[in-house]
């Protein structure tokens, strides 16, 4: 999913890039025997948030969210219309811009935008907290305050091999953060949780994926079901937990049974629906271990009923000092 991929990069990585390139002396250079082609696009990315555009307060953080919000939804599209104009027609002569392919158009930035919205309050309170930030104020006021920050390309030479113009940017690069490394610090590392409503994760992944998609004049999807696509949910609310709810419901009415019950008389359950798989069968007897100073069994069903209106810390009964010798 491009919205999860997005949030990979911008929240996963980045910080992760950041800390090894803080701790570990030889990151870069072994990144460039096992994985050259990562090592100028790392190098950037440290360089825009520990060097160009380092957030020193929420409003920075805003700021940094506008930036990427005009660089995903507004410049990347822009160039692609450059690229391949409306009437772009391939060598073959077949139009580029049909069937699925939608000609794209760029977001325009106001406020009555819900999703960019979301795109900004997400983003500016995940780079806060991956940058020990204090959140103030309102991410979306702060981010129309201020002038969004400009993805710069570094200056090419168009008759120059491009080859040798990554390895000049490349080394400049590594001088340049090598000189500054001393000010670095490490930064938060964020893992994404889809069911944290208050961490900002799926609203950044649910407004991602609908800007995108209006970009295309996609219909927008709600943000339940951008959760099940971007955490790979499989649907199971109305099968197997109903089923595994009332498997267990029944095993409760057993043990909460006015007639006694015998282990026997309980079930363990291995069920899985994809497979049409049932497999019913007799639990096994609790482990039961032995109390060295009173010679009592007891095991993890074993409990003490304690007639004394106290608080837990308070509990005091004979043979105290017995039990805690079990446990």
């Amino acid at each position: 999913m491009w919205a999860r991929d997005i949030f990979t990069g911008l929240f996963e990585s980045m910080p992760t890039s950041i800390n090894k390139y803080i701790t570990d002396e030889d990151y870069i250079s072994t990144m460039q025997v096992n994985d050259p082609g990562s090592v100028l696009p790392t190098l950037r990315t440290i360089k825009y948030f520990m060097v160009d555009h380092h957030p020193k307060n929420f409003s920075d953080c805003a700021r940094i969210a506008r930036g990427k919000f005009e660089e995903l939804f507004v410049d990347k599209i822009n160039e692609l219309r450059t690229q391949f104009p409306r009437d772009y027609v391939s060598e073959t002569g077949v139009p580029f811009w049909t069937g699925n392919q939608r000609f794209p158009s760029p977001i325009s930035f106001y406020k009555t935008n819900v999703e960019l919205g979301n795109f900004i309050r997400s983003t500016s309170q995940i780079l806060a907290r991956i940058f020990n930030i204090k959140p103030e104020g309102d991410a979306v006021e702060l981010a129309f305050a201020n002038e969004a920050i400009k993805a710069t390309a570094p200056v090419r030479d168009a008759s120059a091999d491009p080859l040798t113009q990554d390895e000049i940017e490349k080394e400049n690069l590594i001088k340049e953060l090598s000189a500054a490394k001393s000010s670095f610090h490490k930064v938060n590392q964020e893992e994404f949780e889809k069911d944290d409503d208050s961490n900002g994760h799926m609203d950044f992944v649910a407004s991602a994926a609908n800007l995108r998609a209006s970009n295309y004049e996609i219909q927008n999807a709600s943000k339940l079901e951008i959760k099940r696509i971007a955490g790979k949910i499989i649907p199971a609310i109305a099968t197997t937990t109903a089923m595994i709810c009332g498997f267990v419901s029944l095993e409760m009415y057993k043990i909460h049974s006015i007639q006694p019950k015998k282990l026997t008389d309980f079930r363990s359950g291995f069920i899985n629906l994809a497979l049409s798989l049932f497999s019913i069968s007799e639990p096994g007897e609790c482990p039961k271990k032995k109390c060295t100073a009173t010679n009592e069994e007891y095991s993890l069903w074993t409990t003490w009923d304690i007639d004394v209106d106290v608080t837990v810390p308070g509990v005091h009964r004979p043979g105290k000092a017995d039990i805690q010798r079990c446990c």
